[in-house]
């Protein structure tokens, strides 16, 4: 297990790229977030404790995608989850300097559908059965088995 609380940028990175190597051989890889996210243009990023988000166009430099992390527990060969408890009331969003084809979206921290992964969006439940079928507010994450 692999533990880390109020990581910085540096420190955010590195401790994913170290998950992503432990995880490579690993039956299961779960992942956990608790903190600040936010949304821009579809893309869902991790707000490390550093991160001052003056501008809508410092995101991708000063946060981490969630792609990312994604990314890391996809070599899991039995369970891959990624678990988002991001706040819904970001901070940023009200002073940060926005450009019109930046839009954030400040209640959805994680929309993402992807084959046999399990989405959690801060509005709904949602599943995907790995067979493109998305079914919504189950009780459980689900995904097939072959």
């Amino acid at each position: 297990m692999i533990e880390r609380y109020d990581l910085d940028l540096a420190s955010m990175s590195t401790a994913i790229k170290y998950f992503g190597d432990r995880s490579a051989d690993a039956d299961w890889a779960v992942a956990y977030y608790s903190g600040h996210g936010l949304e821009m243009n579809g893309i869902a990023y991790l707000i490390p404790v550093d991160a001052r988000l003056e501008r809508d166009t410092h995101v991708s430099d000063e946060t981490v995608a969630l792609s990312g992390v994604l990314e890391k527990v996809e070599s899991a060969r039995k369970l891959r989850l990624v678990i988002l408890d991001a706040c819904r009331n970001n901070t940023f969003v009200a002073r940060m300097i926005r450009h019109r084809h930046h839009p954030i979206n400040r209640s959805r921290a994680c929309s993402h559908r992807a084959r046999g992964r399990c989405a959690r969006s801060l509005r709904r439940q949602a599943w995907d059965d790995g067979r493109g079928r998305l079914g919504h507010k189950q009780p459980v994450c689900r995904s097939s088995a072959g």
